[in-house]
């Protein structure tokens, strides 16, 4: 209730009870009786006193109140599809990043694969050169101890033959 009622009301009641009991008092009684009139106008006093200082501001405060939580309302509304739209973005980002790693992890493995495939063709190819290095070093080898075998066995049988047979032999 607004602090200026208070006494606004009080002289209003006050004044219309001076009016209405002032006849009383005096001995008169009156022919025609008042008294509903000035409580009607006493009751209207009263609604309008109250409803400019009491109902008036209950209600703005009540249609504040109101308008305050439809507002949060819709901003909660907001910030939810907010939310979602976000939360949508962020996961395609995440899957079109992990779409990317794995496209670049796979060019990674298919670059690994492709040196070491070039690592060991490679490494075969030094491999059969050095093999064949070493298998042309063997027949030479061999070819020299072919030749050296046939000095070396015209001399060791004719001395293994001159011990067997204790002889000299031409």
């Amino acid at each position: 209730m607004h602090k200026g009622s208070i006494p606004i009301t009080f002289i209003i009641y006050f004044i219309l009870f001076l009016i209405l009991f002032n006849p009383i008092k005096e001995g008169k009684i009156p022919i025609f009786d008042f008294s509903l009139f000035i409580m009607i106008l006493i009751f209207w006093a009263t609604y309008y006193v109250l409803k400019k200082n009491l109902f008036e501001p209950l209600i703005d405060v009540m249609k504040r109140r109101e308008k305050f939580t439809r507002e949060r309302e819709e901003n909660y509304e907001e910030a939810l599809s907010m939310l979602k739209n976000f939360t949508e973005e962020y996961d395609k980002e995440i899957h079109n990043l992990r779409e990317e790693e794995r496209e670049k992890f796979k060019e990674f493995i298919n670059s690994l694969k492709e040196k070491q495939r070039k690592e060991i063709d490679n490494f075969k190819r030094e491999m059969e050169k050095n093999l064949k290095e070493k298998i042309k070093n063997l027949e030479e080898e061999k070819e020299k101890a072919k030749n050296l075998i046939r000095q070396k066995i015209l001399e060791l049988s004719k001395k293994l033959a001159e011990r067997i047979l204790r002889k000299d032999v031409a």
